[in-house]
């Protein structure tokens, strides 16, 4: 172990009240100790400010930081541009982490390693730890297993130099992805979940269908070209199948809300990316998703 390396851990605090003193605490419990943490409240509304100075006050580990409401990425780029680690990881304030999730991380980051990834939060699914290809990880991130979130990951600081998250975009980590990639070489997976996601809470964006989530998907798509000409193949087909699978949810959804306007968008774009980038080898690698999205494509011939 070596605890020479120093990990900033980045927190967006936005009107969380009822969870920000569990976030908190969980940081402070952490094996591994030779870490800051940058709170960056966002504007907070409700009292999340004023606990977390009350909970962090005496920890000069804790740096707290206070900006107008300028959205998470805004927050997350603070944290960024002030962060003093070797190593970069987030947490969201009403999510925890294992007492474990620094410790088993920096265990792993061996001299030329740049990034490393728990599975996403109650994957069924194991799969092989230790080193992976950049393809690889990539197609594990759009399968799912490890997610295209950064707060079950961990970064080199210096692969993020000039990489910063999006402002005012939807699912503003895709684009962050898409350039932290280009300065990363080695990554790693840990076959552990150590990151405790709260899915159902007041305020979570992912709870609610936002019509302008088909901004989405020109992010995806500008990924899978980059995928493509670095030839990365299994990243290019689970990406491939990924947007495929999220125009279906997405048109079924506005289907039923009868926003026939947004429908009809999102119905050209999954024929363009199915006309054009879709294969049938895609069958043979994703099976059942493949299948579905396939009889979907049979379903919207016969409609339109």
């Amino acid at each position: 172990m070596d605890n020479t390396l120093k990990v900033t851990i980045i927190v967006p605090i936005y009107n969380v009240e009822g969870y920000i003193r569990q976030s908190i605490e969980s940081i402070i419990k952490q094996k591994y100790t030779n870490f800051e943490a940058i709170l960056v409240d966002d504007g907070s509304t409700d009292m999340s400010y004023q606990l977390a100075k009350r909970y962090t006050q005496d920890d000069d580990r804790f740096i707290l930081i206070q900006t107008a409401n300028f959205g998470q990425s805004h927050a997350r780029n603070v944290g960024l541009k002030k962060a003093t680690g070797d190593l970069i990881a987030f947490l969201d304030p009403d999510d925890i982490y294992d007492p474990l999730f620094l410790y088993d991380a920096v265990l792993r980051f061996d001299d030329d390693t740049d990034l490393i990834s728990y599975l996403f939060p109650k994957q069924k699914k194991r799969l092989s730890g230790g080193d992976v290809s950049i393809d690889s990880f990539i197609s594990e991130m759009f399968l799912g297993r490890i997610g295209t979130v950064v707060w079950n990951k961990v970064f080199r600081r210096n692969t993020l130099c000039g990489v910063f998250f999006p402002e005012g975009e939807v699912h503003e980590e895709i684009l962050f992805f898409m350039h932290a990639f280009q300065n990363i070489i080695k990554c790693k997976i840990i076959d552990e979940d150590r990151y405790f996601y709260r899915e159902n809470r007041d305020g979570n964006t992912n709870m609610t269908f936002d019509e302008g989530r088909i901004k989405l998907v020109n992010h995806q798509l500008d990924f899978i070209e980059w995928a493509h000409k670095e030839g990365y193949s299994k990243a290019y087909s689970a990406m491939i199948v990924n947007v495929l699978i999220f125009l279906m949810n997405y048109i079924r959804q506005v289907s039923m809300l009868r926003k026939i306007e947004y429908k009809n968008y999102a119905v050209q774009v999954f024929n363009d990316v199915f006309l054009r980038k879709f294969r049938l080898s895609m069958v043979f690698e994703h099976g059942q998703a493949s299948l579905a999205i396939i009889y979907f494509r049979i379903r919207l011939m016969l409609e339109y």
